[in-house]
């Protein structure tokens, strides 16, 4: 295991408070050399408690940051887990034949110390190297993307799966609000034929509330619809011939790309956006 900050455009060419934002900010963005083929979403009802194995382990953890319950209280809290959210989509997934890389991004920790990439490494055909992004807010799943093709350039990967996760349960204060609902998007990748482009992700770092919108509106020439995430959706406007989609509210890392699989996009060029106001990080994505 290692800890890394989301990879990012040289600081000259990023958005940041007091500059302008360019046509030279958007093309930073980097060509990932995938293309997506299917997205596949779920959401998911908390119908189990913890499992018999764990309930002692959260017993004593709340005890010792001073809320002490009984373990049979985990025992009757309703919950679903990362793992179980991949396990009820793993049979979709397979369908689309083997898979090389799976990336999974999620904004808060698992309800259980589980490991739904492991599980998928050995469930999924083709045997996959996975691992996470996490701490990065809603701008995971775009890092995922990121880092997805960096690992099917290097290594020259046919297929690659990034999967968004939300979950509501978190027995700790959380330092924002959590999720609405247990939710998973998967995006089902494709390397992309030689000579055509693939999905271009721009990251940029400590980027000013309001300068946000304008870098997105950089973003959307030559595109038919922008999908945006609840910091940019009220925030931005467009040319009448930009259509733009509000992400569902409450899913910090699958809002957007839940959005996805119910717009029809009829073959045109997607901007996807989104913006996290406490870290100021801005993520863009052009899906042509």
């Amino acid at each position: 295991m290692y800890l890394a900050n989301a990879p990012v455009a040289e600081p000259s060419s990023g958005p940041v408070d007091g500059e302008s934002t360019s046509d030279s900010t958007v093309d930073s963005a980097v060509d990932t050399g995938l293309r997506l083929r299917h997205v596949v979403g779920r959401t998911f009802e908390p119908v189990n408690g913890y499992e018999p194995a764990i309930t002692r382990y959260f017993a004593d953890l709340a005890s010792m940051h001073g809320r002490p319950r009984p373990a049979s209280d985990f025992a009757t809290v309703p919950r679903t887990t990362f793992t179980e959210m991949v396990t009820g989509v793993v049979d979709e997934l397979s369908a689309f034949g083997p898979v090389d890389l799976v990336v999974l991004a999620h904004s808060t920790p698992d309800a259980e110390p589980l490991w739904p990439g492991t599980y998928l490494t050995s469930a999924l055909p083709g045997e996959p190297h996975s691992f996470a992004i996490a701490d990065q807010g809603v701008t995971a799943p775009f890092t995922a993307l990121r880092l997805a093709g960096d690992y099917a350039r290097a290594d020259g990967l046919r297929r690659v799966l990034v999967i968004a996760l939300d979950q509501t349960r978190l027995d700790a204060e959380p330092g924002t609000p959590l999720p609405s609902a247990d939710r998973l998007v998967a995006l089902v990748l494709e390397r992309a034929p030689t000579g055509e482009r693939g999905i271009a992700v721009g990251l940029w770092p400590d980027v000013a509330p309001d300068a946000a919108p304008i870098a997105v509106r950089a973003a959307i020439k030559g595109t038919a619809i922008a999908v945006l995430g609840g910091e940019l959706a009220g925030r931005s406007t467009f040319p009448p011939r930009v259509r733009p989609v509000a992400a569902p509210a409450g899913l910090p890392c699958t809002g957007v790309w839940s959005a996805m699989t119910t717009v029809d996009l009829g073959g045109h060029p997607v901007v996807v956006a989104d913006y996290d106001r406490v870290s100021r990080h801005l993520a863009v994505a052009r899906i042509r």
